[in-house]
């Protein structure tokens, strides 16, 4: 910090009315500009032209976002760089009028839902998709997908399961090839993968026990309708979230675990 004689001597300013050109954006603004950069698809850019903000003021709340979910995600799993976890569930629907490329793997109408949480098992981004959508193909169609540069500082990444792609956004398991061990170390980084990633799976347990009407097959043909049922509990679902409602599905939760390992 330079002393009082030397704003005078070189720029004829004093230190303190340096603060006079810094303006100080209210708790409500920084609140509204997270939301808007989350909810929209015009990255950085979008969100300083709507609040008449500079981009770096923005690039640094998101960043102070981003870098909490990081160090809670990296002291669970130890794997630096983890804003979140991604993958689908799915949810059952009779068989509708439009029906083609409805069906899943299983072999029944269904709709899929591509979830990114973060460390408190929150949805961040959520999509619908038919049930014929592979991980990959609703992840590469998604609107966060799409524009994944726009969001994701350099460094970051989500974890997904072995059916996404490896690239610069999404870090996945080892796969050994038929006949081929993983070293030690390979298994290690699954492991610690597997116990951050199952923020993901304890998310649809917690959302699936909360609204069950999605837990089972939805009493629908219409894909509008039950594309609108599934959005609605996911909306409920992330309004109940950030109230902390207390309402305890440890059963569902465990069911999802088991599941999952």
């Amino acid at each position: 910090m330079l002393t009082d004689p030397r704003y005078d001597e070189w720029f004829r300013l004093r230190d303190f009315e340096l603060d006079r050109f810094v303006k100080e954006h209210t708790f409500e603004e920084n609140v509204a500009c997270l939301l808007f950069f989350l909810g929209s698809q015009g990255g950085y850019r979008e969100t300083t032209a709507a609040f008449a903000v500079s981009k770096s003021w923005t690039v640094e709340l998101i960043g102070i976002f981003l870098a909490r979910i990081q160090a809670a995600f990296e002291a669970k799993g130890r794997i630096p760089g983890v804003v979140g976890a991604i993958d689908e569930s799915l949810v059952e629907n009779n068989r509708s009028d439009d029906f083609e490329g409805y069906f899943c793997r299983k072999m029944h109408p269904a709709l899929i839902v591509q979830a990114v949480v973060n460390d408190k098992m929150q949805f961040m981004s959520t999509e619908i998709r038919p049930g014929s959508w592979s991980d990959q193909n609703a992840w590469r169609a998604s609107a966060l997908g799409s524009r994944i540069d726009n969001y994701l500082p350099t460094g970051t990444h989500f974890l997904g399961d072995a059916d996404y792609a490896i690239c610069p956004a999404i870090m996945t398991p080892f796969v050994g090839n038929t006949g081929e061990c993983l070293t030690r170390k390979q298994l290690l980084y699954n492991y610690q993968h597997s116990r951050s990633r199952i923020a993901v799976e304890c998310s649809f347990g917690l959302w699936k026990g909360r609204f069950r009407i999605v837990k089972c097959r939805l009493n629908t043909k219409s894909v509008e309708k039950a594309v609108d049922i599934v959005a609605a509990t996911i909306v409920l679902h992330i309004i109940l979230m950030d109230m902390k409602d207390d309402t305890s599905f440890e059963d569902e939760v465990a069911e999802w675990k088991r599941g999952f390992f």
